[in-house]
């Protein structure tokens, strides 16, 4: 791996160039600067505003302040939002209202244009797909126009009327032309043609001349044939003109500048959610300021204030009870997992609990160092 190596004249070169390219370095220039990367100025702290919404910015600010009558700091800071978010909803209005004035004064032109680049790209795509693309051509009476106008070229080809000279790609357009792929099988009676016109008649397609008959005669065979096809298709492509609707069309073309009331682009999405958004900040500055002037006492605490923690509960002790009535549930610990009994081990039998009540002896008391025998509760000595 080679290093390159920078020679001390170009390392000087460029830092004399960064030294000229370090920005601007007055506070009018860094001023003007701050503006470069402004699109719409509908978004953002409002710092880098064009001057003259700074200067109905502050216009609007002198005018709710004296007239909402603010008496604390965070009013007036709550108030000066108002006026930057009232701005802005004024310029998104007006952006709107000019790029929809603009869009109806150009929608029947760019009807028209949107539809002369459709057929545009279905005419260049058309070997890629002729037979989807073929399809949506014949929709469009410009379309039917430039599949006759491609046949006419075609030809003028076969019939020598012109500088080129026919080639095998015109057996892949002339295929496309009617819809066709050259490769398809089987072969088509055009694609037939096609091959006998470079000398091959092997397919026994075409009712060709004998082969006793010269190539040339054999050749200008092919050529009428293929005029011929050609100029079927032509007709055919003049009788679906005149059956296209020119009125529905007329039609579409008259309410595209209605249709052109509602921008479905990114752009004009963009700028009404930036609307929106100024409309909510509107409100929810006015709504801010009201609680600020009703209590003047949040006004002076910080606006980022510390919740304090809630205190953990007490735990709850759980002693035993005093009284038989409410005992106390003791958890029971896991029971120990069953065993599984193997394929040769017998499976136990379960054992029914005897129903028998169980009788518990009565507890004994003896007094601490008598050596005396117990004696129960009765004072009966206790029984063997």
């Amino acid at each position: 791996m080679s290093i390159a190596v920078i020679s001390p004249a170009r390392i000087g070169a460029n830092q004399l160039n960064a030294r000229k390219s370090s920005g601007p370095k007055t506070l009018a220039g860094k001023a003007r600067s701050r503006g470069n990367a402004v699109k719409h100025g509908l978004s953002g702290a409002g710092i880098a505003l064009p001057t003259e919404d700074a200067a109905e910015v502050e216009h609007r600010f002198a005018a709710l302040q004296s007239e909402m009558g603010t008496s604390t700091a965070l009013g007036s800071i709550l108030v000066k939002q108002v006026a930057l978010m009232s701005v802005r909803l004024d310029r998104a209005a007006l952006q709107e209202s000019a790029a929809l004035t603009t869009r109806v004064r150009h929608a029947e032109a760019d009807f028209d244009q949107a539809r002369r680049a459709e057929v545009v790209q279905l005419f260049e795509e058309i070997e890629s797909d002729p037979a989807n693309n073929h399809r949506r051509l014949l929709t469009f009476p410009e379309g039917v126009d430039r599949l006759i106008e491609a046949l006419e070229g075609v030809m003028r080809d076969l019939d020598g009327k012109s500088s080129l000279h026919w080639d095998e790609s015109h057996a892949s357009k002339v295929e496309a032309l009617f819809g066709r792929r050259a490769t398809a099988f089987p072969l088509s009676r055009s694609a037939a043609l096609f091959i006998a016109l470079s000398g091959q008649f092997t397919t026994g397609r075409p009712s060709a001349p004998t082969h006793d008959s010269g190539r040339t005669e054999r050749i200008r065979w092919v050529r009428d044939e293929l005029s011929k096809m050609i100029g079927q298709e032509m007709n055919r492509l003049r009788a679906i003109r005149a059956e296209i609707d020119l009125e529905a069309i007329a039609l579409d073309r008259a309410e595209a500048p209605q249709r052109a009331l509602f921008d479905p682009s990114p752009e004009a999405t963009l700028a009404r959610r930036y609307e929106t958004e100024a409309r909510r900040g509107l409100f929810r500055s006015l709504q801010e300021f009201r609680q600020a002037e009703a209590q003047p006492e949040l006004a002076e605490t910080p606006l980022l204030l510390e919740v304090e923690a809630e205190p953990a509960p007490e735990p709850v002790e759980r002693n035993e009870p005093t009284s038989e009535a409410a005992p106390t549930l003791q958890a029971n610990p896991d029971p120990e997992p069953t065993p599984t009994p193997t394929r040769n081990e017998p499976i136990p039998t379960p054992v029914e609990p005897d129903p028998t009540p169980q009788t518990h002896p009565e507890p004994h008391l003896r007094a601490v160092g008598d050596d005396s025998p117990a004696r129960s509760i009765d004072g009966d000595p206790p029984r063997n």
